[in-house]
């Protein structure tokens, strides 16, 4: 469960109880990262708003590309919410499983692109130590084809979950048992907030 009160599903009205209605449309259930998010409706409408241009709007990089990225800034933050959920969702996109693994776990060890590779270095550098970025790393990807607008969206992703690792790892977000059955095991071995299947809305404990 969340390490902080969020509002239960049937207890949402207005623009949050919109939110909620738009996540459960779009994936079938609400994810705790919206959750934890709840008691600040303007806040979390705007996140969300975030989240779906720079996940799912019009973008030269793919949307497993963007995947990739997610996960890599995750993993590199040891957020083990956040690159559960990405990896997920870079298997869907792209059918690669096992490279969703290595992503999750050491993305050095995937084979990938050479761009591909380059970006999640890019990412996994950046998300750690954001003040060691130079122009010339922008020179260097520019180098392997990489156009303005690649670089920008790849940069807003990054940038989008090193907000998203924060918000999850310093609010308790908690991994979906419902969802992910098999990763809730690792979760509870690390100790990770686990949301068991079936139970209620977060509350505050």
């Amino acid at each position: 469960m969340a390490w902080i009160e969020t509002v239960p599903p049937e207890e949402a009205s207005g623009g949050l109880k919109r939110i909620y209605d738009s996540a459960l449309k779009r994936a079938g259930y609400i994810a705790e990262i919206i959750r934890v998010g709840s008691l600040n409706e303007a806040a979390l409408r705007g996140y969300m708003q975030m989240y779906q241009a720079v996940m799912f709007g019009d973008s030269p990089l793919s949307r497993a590309q963007r995947e990739m990225i997610a996960t890599v800034v995750a993993a590199s933050a040891d957020c083990f919410y956040c690159k559960t959920h990405h990896a997920a969702s870079f298997a869907a996109e792209s059918g690669d499983k096992r490279t969703a693994e290595l992503l999750k776990e050491d993305y050095r060890t995937a084979d990938l692109r050479e761009l591909d590779r380059a970006m999640c270095d890019y990412a996994a550098r950046h998300a750690v130590t954001p003040a060691v970025a130079s122009e010339e790393d922008l020179h260097a990807l520019r180098a392997l084809g990489m156009t303005e607008r690649m670089i920008l969206d790849m940069m807003l992703v990054i940038g989008a979950f090193s907000f998203f690792v924060r918000m999850a790892d310093g609010l308790g977000a908690a991994l979906e048992e419902a969802r992910y059955p098999l990763e809730v095991q690792e979760a509870r071995r690390l100790g990770k907030p686990v949301q068991p299947a079936g139970a209620p809305p977060s509350q505050h404990m």
